[in-house]
């Protein structure tokens, strides 16, 4: 029997993932517009940049505009929140001026999904990067 915390594959004990949609204005053109973010075990933040593909078609099924833009800030394509209207993007570092009053129960936020990720078979990058350090680690032992 599978329950929704347990890894089909290994068993391991799943992460929730929570991906939410709040209503805000364009820093740029100050039209109406909404912001995507999420969190994992209600600890760590998630941006559209990290989110899976079941995650972005749900937030954009709930209608959220994420696109693949270019941060002159960052120096980089990323996946993020954009205004449906002037396509100005609202960079990762600024998300957290969207969950922050999220989390303090200021703003009310609209689910768009609930996921689980397999912390062993569906490693993120820094945990992926974490394992090569302690092998690295244990090599040089």
């Amino acid at each position: 029997m599978n329950t929704p915390n347990l890894c089909p594959k290994c068993t391991t004990e799943r992460l929730e993932r929570v991906i939410k949609v709040v209503r805000s204005k364009c820093w740029k053109c100050h039209e109406d517009m909404l912001i995507a973010f999420g969190f994992e075990e209600e600890v760590q933040e998630l941006t559209p940049e990290v989110f899976t593909s079941e995650e972005l078609e749900a937030t954009r099924g709930a209608g959220a505009n994420l696109k693949e833009k270019y941060s002159k800030t960052e120096g980089r394509s990323y996946m993020a929140n954009v205004c449906p209207k002037c396509d100005s993007l609202t960079g990762s570092f600024f998300l957290h001026d969207h969950w922050l009053p999220v989390e303090h129960g200021l703003v009310s936020a609209d689910v768009a999904c609930r996921t689980w990720r397999c912390p062993k078979c569906s490693p993120t990058e820094d945990e992926i990067a974490e394992e090569l350090e302690w092998q690295e680690e244990d090599e040089g032992r």
